[in-house]
């Protein structure tokens, strides 16, 4: 195993330019730094994105070295690698980089660094783990990490384009879909509530019961710019969410199906900033001097759904990731519109716009 002492910007790096030729990050620094992994340009108003880049990851897998060689092999060995037959998996990359952000954010964060356990199992003879476990001051927060793949949703809604300008995205879960699908002028794309039921699951059997409301078993969903599906799923009773009165998943004596070892649901919209950020878009937008760094929660969108809230726990949870959260209760989550018209951009490129609205708005249920 690497001592975390020879991990350094030039050890990453020359990691980096093992990866697969097409894979981004390789991309970058052959573009910018020779084989020692030292600079080969000078011109780095020219190339500052690309430093920008590769300084970004670079500076969180550093801290990840620094509590846990492990995780940090595991990170850049494996996860980063997102190695597959042909290539590497986007995918699998993009959910790499947020469970490195979510990581990166809270060790930073910490008074007890010492205290990080990458992989950590909570369950008592169980060999199902959580991502991490660490101390927040007088909180402990076993942190689980999950992903949607978007980008297979996003070849969906592309695919369905080809013969048709418009595609109608259900939002939520309606119980309508059939109906909705036979009346539809265009093409119809289902929920993803089943994703998020899945990730409810597997997080309830890895997470015990919390002893105290200072023991947080933290799910972090990670979405895109879409980020109102999954609230809708978990707390839109008229999409009977999940985590509603009104649920659509019940016990076999009718009452509705708990998941009560999930204390508290963050979900933030850092997969879309990775989309941008593997597509070399992201810092683009922003200065050089200044840039947007992706694997601090900062840059993100916060939505927080949390059985016990309680201000301790609310306030622990922005101080983390140093901004306010949003609240979000069933009120909250039927306001917000349960179908999308989704169009390209424009018709010479393959960017995907969406248009919220009500199914009525569409679909005829009475005719």
């Amino acid at each position: 195993m690497i001592k975390n002492e020879t991990i350094t910007p030039q050890h990453i790096v020359k990691v980096f330019k093992t990866y697969h030729p097409t894979h981004p990050l390789k991309l970058v620094c052959d573009l910018i730094y020779d084989e020692n992994g030292l600079f080969k340009t000078e011109d780095i108003a020219k190339y500052a994105w690309a430093f920008n880049t590769i300084n970004a990851v670079g500076r969180a897998l550093m801290t990840l070295a620094d509590v846990s060689m492990e995780a940090y092999e595991d990170m850049v060995n494996v996860k980063l690698r997102a190695k597959k037959k042909k290539g590497y998996n986007q995918h699998n990359l993009i959910s790499a980089f947020c469970e490195l952000s979510l990581m990166n954010t809270f060790i930073v964060r910490s008074s007890d660094r010492s205290s990080f356990v990458y992989e950590d199992r909570c369950v008592d003879g169980s060999d199902k783990n959580v991502e991490f476990t660490i101390k927040m001051a007088n909180f402990t927060f076993h942190v689980e990490v999950k992903t949607s793949d978007l980008l297979l949703e996003d070849r969906n809604i592309v695919k369905a384009l080809e013969n048709s300008e418009k595609v109608l995205v259900l939002d939520s879960r309606n119980k309508h879909f059939r109906e909705i699908m036979e009346k539809s002028p265009v093409p119809v794309i289902g929920s993803l509530d089943n994703r998020i039921v899945d990730y409810l699951e597997s997080a309830n059997e890895k997470f015990s019961i919390s002893k105290d409301e200072y023991e947080v078993n933290l799910l972090v969903i990670c979405w895109d710019d879409r980020i109102h599906q999954p609230l809708m799923s978990l707390k839109s009773v008229d999409a009977e969410g999940i985590l509603t009165g009104n649920t659509h998943l019940k016990n076999e004596d009718g009452t509705p199906k708990t998941f009560d070892n999930v204390g508290c649901i963050l979900i933030n919209s850092s997969y879309f900033l990775f989309k941008e950020y593997i597509g070399f878009l992201l810092f683009d937008r922003f200065s050089p001097s200044f840039p947007v760094d992706p694997f601090y929660q900062l840059f993100t969108n916060n939505y927080l759904i949390d059985r016990n809230l309680t201000n301790d726990r609310v306030n622990m949870i922005q101080s983390i990731i140093q901004q306010k959260v949003t609240i979000v209760n069933e009120e909250y989550a039927n306001t917000l519109p349960p179908v999308s018209i989704a169009f390209m951009k424009d018709k010479d490129s393959n960017v995907i716009s969406f248009r919220k609205r009500n199914i009525d708005d569409i679909v005829d249920l009475n005719s």
